[in-house]
């Protein structure tokens, strides 16, 4: 794959994206979804209807994940302004390699990027961007921006919480592709006050969120079975502002628990994503009781970088396999049923009375593990159970979906984060911007000016 020195527009708007010289990557792989996903229109009187405030706009969302050593991208179709948009999926696709891996979720307080590291996750974030725009029919709109999520470290400062530092290059990717860049999510939440997350759960609420404004709307949530167990409650959508039950809460380590559990039985530790070793095992409820008093102690519900810790649970294994044997099987099925226990309290005596949860939506490893959706079934069996797909986005492209909802969030300058949400004191637009190439940034420009309304509040000046 070889680039020019930048992006390029033809005399019909249509965008040439760039990629870096001399490099080129085959393993990436693409989802396309075009022509084949649903949009999701607000609702109003029982009618769809469709607000027509200016052309479509397309917007790119790229996630990075240094645990899965994976970069995914996401490119949405925006119809609509503000809180009040339509969203639909266009095409993802992702790309896989070790050295994701070098970019920490928490580092030492040396362990901040070289400059080498910067440019590759712009040439890795470049190369994304080519394959969605190439699946993308110019005719119908130009790509305005991408926004960066998760392409930074977060330092454990040890008198104040956590710091983030950005680690791209975005003047690079900007050069590379033409787009603005809109990065350092957390930065903004961080300075007023914020815990810097989860910010991606905004993008959930919008594009998972009922947008219906009549009787009968659903109160959704969605369980995230990752490194940790994350439940973010999604109430009905609303045109005003981020709603206050829009709550996001960390409930148990999630597979950290699973391969903790596995390294500290087995040789080294092993991923069981389909709890095909938990459902040979037996539940033991002496350990049950004992994890279950352990997290009772110490859990804390409110997001961090690192998330739940898993040090006190394999201790208690540890004062256990000194007492009796214990296989590895029964261990994990009793950890399965210990998440699934978890979950269920959490959204019967945790959540909001007034907000009750009527479809769970799972995602993550959660999805395939059928010894975990069983026996959360079996909890909460009156609650109807679903899954991403149902909204044409596959999976691990949710997350940067939802990144492309907050590009979507600092164009038309709303807030993406509250205080129920992330801490903040104040609720602030996120993210900054590395502007394209002179026709993208006019553009940019011009989207921006018109969500600006005619009368400022007073506080927008402060």
């Amino acid at each position: 794959m070889t680039a020019s020195a930048g992006n390029r527009f033809n005399s019909r708007g249509k965008q040439d994206v760039a990629a870096f010289p001399g490099r080129s990557r085959s393993r990436m792989t693409d989802h396309s979804m075009t022509n084949t996903a649903a949009t999701i229109w607000p609702l109003a009187g029982g009618r769809l209807t469709r607000r027509d405030e200016g052309p479509p706009r397309f917007l790119i969302g790229l996630h990075l994940s240094s645990r899965r050593k994976e970069l995914n991208a996401a490119l949405l179709k925006i119809t609509g302004r503000g809180l009040s948009a339509g969203y639909e999926f266009v095409t993802a696709t992702s790309l896989q390699d070790e050295r994701f891996a070098l970019a920490d979720e928490v580092a030492s307080a040396s362990g901040f990027s070289d400059v080498n590291h910067a440019a590759f996750l712009a040439e890795c974030a470049a190369e994304a961007i080519q394959t969605l725009s190439a699946n993308h029919n110019p005719d119908e709109g130009t790509i305005l921006a991408c926004a960066l999520h998760g392409f930074g470290q977060w330092q454990e400062d040890p008198l104040d919480g956590y710091r983030y530092r950005p680690w791209c290059d975005t003047s690079l990717l900007s050069q590379a592709t033409g787009l603005t860049v809109i990065d350092d999510l957390p930065g903004r939440d961080l300075a007023y006050g914020g815990r810097g997350g989860p910010l991606e759960a905004t993008g959930f609420w919008m594009l998972l969120g009922d947008p219906g404004k009549i009787a009968g709307r659903q109160i959704r949530a969605i369980l995230e079975f990752e490194d940790r167990l994350r439940l973010t409650l999604l109430p009905p959508r609303q045109a005003v502002q981020l709603s206050q039950h829009l709550i996001s809460h960390e409930i148990a380590p999630g597979n950290s628990l699973l391969e903790a559990i596995t390294g500290e039985l087995l040789d080294s530790p092993i991923q069981d994503p389909h709890g095909k070793l938990a459902v040979q095992g037996c539940n033991r409820p002496t350990l049950l009781r004992r994890w279950h008093e352990e997290l009772d102690r110490n859990q804390s519900t409110d997001w961090t970088p690192t998330g739940p810790a898993t040090d006190g649970l394999i201790d208690i294994l540890r004062m256990t396999t000194t007492e009796r044997a214990v296989t590895v099987h029964d261990t994990l099925c009793t950890a399965t049923n210990l998440l699934a226990d978890r979950v269920a309290t959490h959204i019967k005596e945790k959540l909001p009375k007034s907000q009750p949860v009527g479809q769970l939506i799972l995602t993550g490893t959660g999805e395939d593990n059928g010894l975990f959706v069983r026996e959360l079934k079996r909890r909460i069996g009156e609650i109807e159970f679903g899954t991403v797909t149902s909204w044409q986005i596959p999976p691990r492209s949710l997350t940067a979906a939802a990144t492309a909802v907050l590009a979507q969030f600092h164009l038309d300058q709303i807030p993406g984060n509250s205080p129920p949400l992330t801490g903040t004191d104040v609720p602030r637009i996120l993210g900054r911007l590395t502007p394209g190439n002179p026709a993208n940034w006019y553009e940019v420009l011009a989207t921006m000016a018109s969500t600006l309304p005619d009368k400022l509040p007073l506080r927008s000046a402060v």
